[in-house]
């Protein structure tokens, strides 16, 4: 059973833990694009994937990694799959791309206006009725709340204006835990010691890119954002495709079940951050899944 583990922004750094734990798995790098935009990182490292000659059993994607694993089994590149918290912005749909982004914003911070963001999009613009995706919204900020960590530590979100920011790299070591508490949520833990684990993690990895490309596009092209839809292929019956979330991803449920009422969906017991804390733990999870 060879099995490759995908994350765009960390590689390794993330999935490497697990990956050494099991014979015959891959942990493929993290992406090389001088940008830190995951998605346009995950164009990347599916064109990386689709121009190698391996062929797979297993693909497992982790978050923006979703996109690319649920491509290669749609392809025939891969045998199935299983999408571990994936990323709401590949799957081209506002409603779960706006109750994915609430942990990204502390309930103690600066309140998002859902109910206007919604109006000025238009109804046209969900798949659900507004009232549900309002619902939605709530259960996540009722799910995120309790682990969140105190506001004084994650504040650094919401900083004044960045036009002073150079474009390109590198920064300070607050901003890339910013980034860290972006790209995972405020909410992944109340472990200091962890927290500067995650930070080093993603300093490393966008220190790898820089300086940045301002010249690159800030979203993949229409060809690969129709690739990178795991959803679709998610909901495709013909393909063997299984979605896992996390404890702090656990809000998703209720609308992918909308979504693909007949498809595989699993809320696991762990946090989001197991592949750090406890990877045999995947390990053995992993294992039982690919047989």
């Amino acid at each position: 059973m060879t099995l490759v583990l995908i994350d765009p922004q960390l590689g390794a750094r993330i999935t490497g833990d697990v990956a050494w734990r099991m014979p015959d798995a891959v942990a493929w790098q993290a992406g090389t694009l001088a940008t830190m935009v995951p998605p346009v990182q995950a164009a990347q490292t599916l064109s990386d994937l689709q121009d190698s000659t391996l062929d797979w059993d297993g693909a497992i994607g982790l978050g923006f990694g979703c996109g690319p694993a649920a491509s290669l089994v749609r392809s025939g590149r891969a045998r199935r799959a299983v999408l571990i918290d994936p990323a709401a912005f590949q799957a081209c749909d506002t409603g779960l791309e706006l109750v994915w982004s609430v942990p990204m914003f502390h309930p103690d911070g600066p309140q998002r206006p859902y109910d206007k963001i919604i109006q000025a999009l238009g109804a046209d613009e969900f798949r659900d009725p507004p009232d549900v995706v309002i619902n939605d919204i709530h259960e996540a900020e009722m799910w995120t709340a309790p682990t969140a960590p105190p506001y004084r530590t994650v504040r650094i979100l919401f900083p004044p204006a960045l036009e002073d920011l150079s474009t390109t790299g590198p920064y300070s070591r607050e901003r890339y835990a910013a980034y860290a508490a972006l790209a995972y949520g405020t909410q992944v833990t109340d472990d200091p010691g962890l927290w500067d684990q995650v930070t080093a993690i993603c300093q490393e990895a966008e220190e790898a890119r820089q300086p940045y490309d301002d010249a690159l596009p800030s979203q993949p092209d229409e060809s690969s954002t129709r690739d990178l839809n795991w959803l679709s292929a998610w909901t495709d019956p013909d393909l063997d495709i299984t979605i896992w979330l996390s404890q702090d991803a656990g809000f998703l449920a209720r609308p992918l079940a909308r979504r693909g009422p007949d498809r595989p969906l699993v809320t696991q017991p762990w946090r989001s951050l197991a592949w750090l804390t406890d990877p045999q733990r995947l390990v053995q999870a992993l294992t039982d899944w690919s047989g």
